[in-house]
């Protein structure tokens, strides 16, 4: 009767074990699709609301305006002055014009021209610098559809991981009735049951850690995009990682041509030409043109004749310390500007580097981690759990080996994430979106 007994249990416990086996390997794509919402997200689109609600651009915008308004009033001359004055009055009847032949109302007029060449450099000037503000506002672009991007696959690993997690503990639930099972028909022994309930709390506790993750991801994507906090991300769609076309050296020449930040920096040392030769220029004097009307009244003699005058006036350029160091100021300002440029060069190609080979090994770790590591991890934990079943493993090393895949498949899917966060590094660094297609 304990023989036929036995025999029946070890064949429910068979049973259980082949179903949750199915539940195991198909469980995880639906779990993770029932915590989402229905909606699929597109990071496209997510970008693209970023780029449009986000108050840094808009911010960076109004700034490159500014700067362009200021280029048609650097190449202006200065208001020409106006005068009016009472020549010569009489000091015992200081407004009457009839005392004295020579007393006379005056209006003129002068205009100061700067020496040759200096209005275009001006001009010039303020022109390379709101180049280089246009280009600060792309700029932010790149570094808002970096943001989105990385927050994005962030929500993609943490929602996988917690699919994977889920799906633990469902395979943990049938081993603790397997365990119950068998502790009840003196098979096993409680300390089974007990460490089945740990592991099942130690994932409950994983799964805490997950969703607090996932909102603080949330709340940071949405911080981007300007809406409010708990605003829901929709379904995250898997995809595919394949080896990009071309190299490093491809990509560089991309960035080279692409960055906005290289062209800001590339802007800024022009404008710093232009103040260099200003302040080369600024040894040359200004001059000031000026016309002047007098109105006389005829007295005696006099026959109190209208007179003008013309003049001609300038600056002297003696303090030629002073405009040394002028040129010295904005020749070392420019040379600054020219090493920041080298160094934004060097860093962009270092990032570049170090993405493309981070995308590589990741690239390369995650087929190992599909094709052989998952696969393998996933027979052997359907045998332990069949020999435990049958009593021929002890709990432990089923433990062992389900903790084992659920470690290489939460790995596989940082992969993932990490392999396209990279990839938006690598954007960002050369400026535009990777096509294998053309550069």
């Amino acid at each position: 009767m304990q023989d036929n007994l036995a025999t029946i249990m070890n064949s429910l416990q068979h049973k259980l074990l082949v179903i949750s086996a199915f539940i195991y390997l198909a469980i995880s794509p639906v779990i993770s699709r029932a915590a989402d919402p229905a909606q699929t997200e597109s990071l496209q689109s997510l970008v693209e609301t970023a780029l449009a609600s986000n108050a840094e651009i808009g911010m960076a915008q109004s700034r490159a305006r500014m700067f362009e308004n200021r280029v048609g009033q650097a190449g202006s001359l200065d208001d020409p002055m106006l005068m009016f004055k009472f020549q010569n009055g009489v000091v015992t009847s200081p407004f009457d014009s009839n005392l004295d032949a020579t007393t006379a109302k005056v209006i003129g007029i002068s205009q100061m021209f700067p020496y040759g060449g200096k209005l275009e450099l001006k001009k010039d000037a303020a022109r390379y610098e709101a180049e280089a503000y246009r280009y600060q506002a792309d700029e932010r672009k790149i570094e808002i559809t970096l943001m989105v991007s990385e927050a994005y696959y962030r929500i993609y690993m943490t929602r996988k991981m917690r699919g994977v997690t889920a799906k633990t503990i469902a395979v943990l639930d049938d081993i603790i009735k397997v365990a119950e099972t068998r502790y009840s028909v003196g098979q096993a022994m409680p300390l089974d049951v007990y460490k089945a309930r740990i592991e099942r709390a130690k994932m409950e506790d994983m799964l805490i850690s997950l969703d607090g993750d996932e909102k603080a991801d949330t709340a940071a994507l949405n911080a981007v995009l300007f809406r409010p906090a708990d605003t829901p991300v929709g379904v995250i769609a898997d995809f595919g990682i394949e080896p990009l076309a071309y190299s490093a050296d491809d990509f560089k020449k991309i960035a080279l041509e692409n960055r906005p930040a290289l062209k800001a920096l590339g802007a800024m040392i022009e404008k710093k030409k232009a103040d260099v030769e200003l302040a080369r220029r600024e040894k040359y004097p200004d001059f000031t043109l000026s016309f002047e009307y007098m109105q006389r009244v005829p007295n005696g003699m006099d026959d109190g004749y209208d007179m003008y005058s013309l003049g001609l006036s300038f600056n002297l350029p003696i303090r030629k310390s002073a405009r040394a160091a002028m040129i010295g100021m904005a020749s070392s300002d420019m040379n600054m500007t020219a090493a920041e440029r080298a160094a934004a060069e060097n860093t962009i190609a270092a990032t570049i580097s170090d993405a493309l080979a981070r995308m590589d090994k990741r690239r390369r770790q995650a087929e190992h981690y599909r094709t052989s590591l998952i696969p393998r991890a996933q027979a052997a934990v359907e045998s332990a759990r069949i020999s435990y079943g049958v009593g021929k493993l002890e709990f432990t090393m089923l433990a062992d080996s389900l903790m084992a895949l659920q470690g290489f498949e939460r790995d596989y899917y940082s992969l993932l994430a990490d392999y396209m966060m990279q990839r938006s590094r690598l954007e960002a660094a050369v400026g535009g979106r990777l096509d294998n297609d053309n550069k």
